[in-house]
């Protein structure tokens, strides 16, 4: 707060200058190290994550600012992405005195069809091509459930 007991406003301006970048230099993107200052200035709370939800970035500030929730993100190749979905999962699997890392894992258990069939699949264009497929297909398939059309 200012000596005026209000809250300091964050404007286009003031981020631009904090930053040291002008309108033309942030059109290309910033980086995480472009971007701490404005963490540091704030004392807010950043963590980044890549597509395997592996933390790849964190800034704890030296003073600890308890009515912001840390930042979370997900990093993507020149893309970053706001994380709001399971945010309490993320804080679990990644608590600040362990590094374990949440892992994407393939199973070997995997289920096969038991069955050999193979679907026949026919192209149609007009409603004329299903009786020409049904009149083609031979009379006793198995199914005596069927009806076919002659």
């Amino acid at each position: 707060m200012n000596p005026d007991k209000q809250r300091y406003r964050i404007t286009r301006e003031s981020l631009l200058k904090l930053l040291n970048k002008t309108e033309d230099t942030i059109k290309q993107g910033l980086t995480f190290d472009e971007v701490l200052p404005f963490f540091v200035r704030y004392k807010l709370k950043l963590r980044v994550f890549n597509i395997f939800y592996q933390r790849i970035f964190t800034y704890d500030p030296p003073v600890e600012n308890f009515n912001n929730k840390p930042m979370y993100v997900l990093a993507d190749g020149d893309h970053i992405y706001t994380l709001n979905h399971d945010l309490k999962r993320l804080q679990q699997t990644q608590s600040e005195d362990t590094d374990e890392a949440y892992v994407v894992q393939a199973s070997v258990d995997y289920k096969l069809r038991t069955d050999n069939h193979i679907a026949d699949f026919k192209m149609i264009k007009h409603i004329d091509d299903i009786l020409d497929i049904i009149r083609a297909k031979p009379a006793n398939d198995g199914d005596d459930n069927q009806q076919h059309v002659t």
